[in-house]
């Protein structure tokens, strides 16, 4: 679910506000900017990518003050969505609209099962 919602605000991002930038402060810009409300909830790229996908991952220290670690506070409602165990293979299946990243792709339960 929260990949298909990543790539589709993505898309729909791009197709209403134009490229996402080349700089890192650009394309940090770009993902906080552009979100969706879903269940009465806000969500951005980058709370859906790294506060929910990412969540369990080890937060590397990149770029300095720009290294996203994204947690939710308790009373947040985007807390109960985290993945508590660190899934990898995310990285295959988000399209950040930058020429390294994967395809974009739909992904269905078998195709996930499958995977697994």
């Amino acid at each position: 679910f929260w990949c298909n919602i990543y790539n589709t605000i993505t898309v729909h991002a791009i197709i209403s506000r134009g490229s996402p930038g080349t700089t890192l402060l650009e394309r940090s810009a770009f993902m906080r900017a552009s979100k969706y409300n879903i269940g009465g909830v806000l969500h951005s790229l980058l709370d859906i990518e790294h506060g929910i996908l990412r969540h369990a991952s080890t937060k590397p220290m990149l770029f300095g003050p720009l290294t996203v670690n994204l947690t939710f506070a308790e009373r947040d409602p985007r807390r109960k969505q985290v993945l508590e165990e660190p899934r990898p293979n995310i990285s295959f299946v988000l399209c950040n609209a930058c020429v390294t990243s994967p395809a974009l792709v739909v992904l269905k339960d078998a195709d996930i099962i499958a995977e697994e």
